[in-house]
């Protein structure tokens, strides 16, 4: 194993790489080289031939180098030669299947292996697909060039961000719930390195699950969404059960206004000690706009939580110990003027008050690593992305421009409504998963009528202790309109999906009011799933979370090959939105 450790050091030295990882017939290692002055591994003028002896000599089955390119190498078994070789490089990642043979195989020069020629291969791939980008904008191949030639990148947006996380750039995309950040949308992104988090929210445990399966295997940045559910808090343990089993190393924490028992054991059962530095192998990208919130993820998990961890076991003594000295959080994206759950608040105003929020926390209790700021809300072109980063925003999460583009899960029908919105067709209407308190959401106004029907229901919950207090007109024009079939009805079927949770049917029939809540919100509930599923016959009361950032980024592609969702493939998407940033700082 000393040997093994030796050669990958001097393997990672001799390509510059940041940390090379072996996975063999026999065990795992990972080795951090520590180079401050990355380049590209095929500017090292790196062989394959010396990655696949290495193989064949370890036993290895997986040999991943990472840095300002990165190469992953994978074959089935220790016996045999057939290998799939995924490379990274300047934005674009090349996928090959081949076989290996170490004598010369090319007739025109038998001075090279069959993999050196794949290597000529690849890098005329790599001018192709530039080639192909420029399609949408004549000067990106112009833009690649220069910043191959300066050895620069999108990480020269924050690298420090970008080392940190081990990412290509200070972008991130959010975890559109209901499964609209797909488990295909992740794949896409992890691949180019690009940090996505998989949308959890709303969805079944098992449909949780089968996703994290899908994506375990995944080498690149990805995380997964966790939803604050204090209706089922129950359902918050089991998601985060989940995500412990299957190793997920980080998560974006969404909706909460106070700390939750099952966030904080994901937390501190990743507290680890290595090399005397305490290590957090779970991290957590929060996002708030409240001063309260980000105080509470700026700040170390409370200590009673804490004590009861303890006391349950499910965390060490040392665990507890290390507790006091990390945040809550790795990250805290700040939300503005969102879509989904939002307060609508400028994001001028929000960044600069939280960014010297967290400098003085930071002073205050001399965390190690710095927590990361970033901006989410009303970001759609590559204006809105500069003017963020320059405001202070360590990273930005973009979301609603994800929402349009062929990975996303969600309908063709949607799609296309997104795809014609401007600026100003989005409203607020009532979140389904806060409907008592009142809690908003941004949604897409042009061509439904949820805004309106959700805040209806809400104010006549609001008004009447009951459904049978309502008004014989409202009564009616609820059946009609809204669930188009009697409220007996829509109660029945509420009351067998809340079968998973016996005590909300135990409750609803102690209180009229609650029955009333309950049955509005199969309403709300199912709004989005008509969405996601495009049932055009309640297109009207389709619940489409978007931001006018949308309505931006469909102008700014006017005219372009992008115009059509059906064009927009997310990572193209992305590399066009960070091109653009790049340009504008020229």
């Amino acid at each position: 194993m000393e040997k093994l450790h030796k050669t990958l050091l001097a393997l990672g030295k001799q390509y510059a790489c940041e940390q090379i990882e072996v996975h063999t017939a026999h065990g795992e290692v990972c080795v951090d080289i520590g180079l401050n002055n990355l380049h590209s591994i095929m500017e090292a003028g790196a062989s394959i031939d010396n990655f696949l002896d290495f193989m064949c000599e370890y036993d290895g089955l997986l040999l991943l180098l990472r840095g300002k390119s990165w190469i992953e190498l994978t074959r089935e078994t220790t016996d045999s030669y057939e290998f799939s070789m995924q490379q990274g490089w300047d934005g674009v990642v090349l996928t090959h299947q081949f076989v290996w043979s170490p004598s010369p195989q090319d007739s025109k020069n038998p001075n090279l292996s069959q993999v050196q020629h794949q290597k000529q291969v690849f890098e005329k791939i790599i001018d192709s697909s530039t080639a192909h980008s420029a399609q949408h904008n004549p000067s990106v191949k112009k833009e690649h060039d220069e910043q191959k030639e300066q050895g620069s990148g999108y990480a020269q947006l924050n690298q420090a961000f970008c080392k940190r996380f081990g990412v290509a750039a200070p972008y991130v995309s959010g975890a559109m719930a209901g499964g609209i950040a797909s488990v295909e949308l992740v794949q896409a992104l992890a691949s180019v390195g690009i940090l996505s988090f998989f949308g959890a929210g709303g969805l079944s445990l098992q449909a949780v699950e089968d996703a994290l399966k899908g994506l375990s295997n995944v080498s690149g940045p990805w995380g997964c969404n966790l939803l604050h559910n204090p209706v089922e808090p129950e359902v918050e343990e089991q998601t985060v059960d989940l995500l412990l089993a299957h190793d997920v190393q980080i998560i974006s924490a969404s909706a909460y206004m106070r700390l939750s028992k099952a966030l904080v054991r994901y937390r501190l059962s990743g507290l680890e000690m290595k090399d005397g530095q305490v290590q957090c192998r779970h991290q957590i990208f929060a996002k708030a706009s409240h001063p309260s919130v980000v105080q509470q993820f700026l700040s170390p998990a409370p200590q009673k939580m804490v004590q009861e961890l303890l006391a349950d076991g499910l965390i060490t003594s040392v665990q507890a110990e290390m507790a006091l000295t990390v945040p809550m959080s790795d990250a805290i994206t700040i939300e503005a003027d969102s879509g989904g759950h939002t307060d609508s608040r400028p994001l001028s105003v929000l960044l600069p008050f939280f960014v010297r929020m967290r400098n003085q926390v930071q002073r205050t209790i001399g965390y190690r690593n710095t927590v990361m700021i970033g901006a989410a809300g009303g970001i759609g072109d590559p204006q809105a992305i500069n003017g963020a980063l320059s405001m202070g925003a360590d990273y930005v999460l973009l979301g609603s421009v994800h929402q349009c583009t062929l990975e996303a899960g969600t309908s063709d029908l949607v799609k296309q409504m997104l795809s014609e919105m401007t600026i100003i067709d989005c409203a607020l209407g009532i979140a389904p998963d806060m409907f008592e308190i009142g809690a908003h959401v941004q949604v897409l106004k042009k061509g439904t009528m949820y805004a309106q029907r959700s805040q209806k229901l809400y104010s006549l919950y609001q008004r009447y202790d009951s459904i049978d207090a309502l008004p014989k007109t409202e009564r009616t024009r609820l059946e009609k309109q809204v669930f188009k079939q009697s409220l007996e009805e829509v109660w029945n079927k509420a009351a067998v999906y809340w079968r998973r949770n016996p005590s909300q049917i135990e409750r609803a029939q102690r209180d009229p009011k609650h029955k009333m809540a309950l049955i509005f919100r199969w309403y709300l509930g199912n709004s989005s799933r008509w969405a996601r599923m495009g049932d055009r016959s309640r297109k009207m009361d389709f619940q489409i979370w978007c931001g006018p950032s949308l309505g931006c980024l469909n102008q700014w592609v006017k005219g372009t090959d992008l115009e059509s969702w059906s064009n927009r493939r997310v990572v193209d998407v992305v590399h066009h939105l960070l091109d653009g940033v790049i340009a504008a700082r020229r």
